[in-house]
């Protein structure tokens, strides 16, 4: 008998947060929420993470906060353009922008300064990217290309 009370009170519970829930598929867009993609990229658009021809190794590339914040950073191998790009999901605050410093090696480390707007609905909230700099200098992301964020490095 007690286990068909608790089964019926399961039943009702899940009925109960079913009816609940909101449709709300069409409210949230994913491409406002997804990781950055970055790639450090010379005048001639050629990828400047390799393990191979350099000038930058994977393995020495990283990313922090001035404040030592959480975050996703990643580094992978794009199966479609064969080289290393970077992924990275910045901390979100207040106030809107987030600084984040890209170790690249011992001689040289960049700064991207990442702005966003917060924004909340009936069944989330996330934040809109709005503006990149790196190091001082705007930059746009090509949505037509790969949705890849290109931070322009002089070869050294």
């Amino acid at each position: 008998m007690m286990m068909k009370l608790k089964l019926y009170c399961y039943v009702m519970v899940c009925l109960f947060l079913l009816e609940g829930c909101e449709n709300c598929s069409d409210t949230a867009d994913e491409r406002v929420t997804s990781f950055i993609d970055m790639e450090f990229v010379d005048n001639n658009g050629d990828n400047l993470i390799d393990a191979v021809k350099g000038p930058y190794h994977p393995d020495s590339i990283k990313a922090f906060t001035e404040n030592n914040d959480s975050f996703s950073f990643k580094k992978w191998t794009d199966p479609v353009l064969k080289h290393v790009q970077l992924e990275l999901l910045p901390p979100f605050n207040d106030t809107g922008e987030t600084v984040v410093y890209l170790y690249l090696n011992h001689l040289d480390t960049d700064t991207l300064v990442i702005n966003y707007s917060h924004h909340k609905n009936k069944c989330s909230d996330y934040y809109e990217y709005t503006n990149y700099r790196f190091n001082g200098k705007e930059v746009k992301i090509n949505y037509m290309e790969h949705s890849v964020l290109k931070l322009l490095k002089k070869r050294k």
